[in-house]
């Protein structure tokens, strides 16, 4: 009897942690899970701090990894419209470091859309809190449209469409 209690025990405390390990697994690798960290990712690239110092090289290399080959931007002024390559965004996103002294992009709680299981539509506000070389300050806010891909090498940015709010 004490035996088979001593089992138990023992199987018990094997199956609890390995389904809260299998829970927690399943929960990070869903879809949107792994979408909402990329798109945190980029928008923390984009920020600016007095503390920043990417190299153009640095930029690029972590852009890759969230970037398609060619990104389409769709947006209003001062975000030039067009195809990009991660090369090119790094270099914008260097000039923009360069010219402000802070810029701070806060997101809503995105919504979701899978039109397949490859694709991904996620739609987000965003606002950057946006402080000038002079001290001047300025807020914009944009209605955001993300289109997400997966491909060999995961979930990545295909499309980003800005619409002024």
């Amino acid at each position: 009897m004490l035996s088979s209690l001593h089992t138990k025990t023992k199987l018990v405390l094997f199956l609890v942690p390995a389904l809260a390990a299998v829970s927690f697994l399943l929960w990070w690798f869903q879809p949107e899970r792994v979408i909402t960290r990329r798109l945190d990712a980029l928008l923390g690239i984009i920020d600016v701090s007095l503390l920043r110092t990417d190299t153009n090289a640095r930029l690029e290399n972590s852009l890759q990894s969230l970037l398609a080959a060619e990104v389409e931007f769709a947006a209003p002024d001062p975000v030039p419209g067009g195809t990009r390559t991660p090369g090119e965004v790094a270099r914008s996103v260097q000039r923009l470091h360069q010219s402000v002294a802070s810029c701070k992009i806060q997101r809503t709680e995105p919504s979701f859309h899978f039109p397949t299981s490859r694709e991904a539509r996620l739609e987000t506000t965003l606002q950057a809190d946006i402080t000038g070389g002079g001290g001047s300050k300025t807020t914009r806010r944009f209605r955001a449209e993300f289109l997400y891909i997966k491909g060999p090498d995961g979930w990545k940015i295909h499309r980003i469409a800005l619409t002024n709010l």
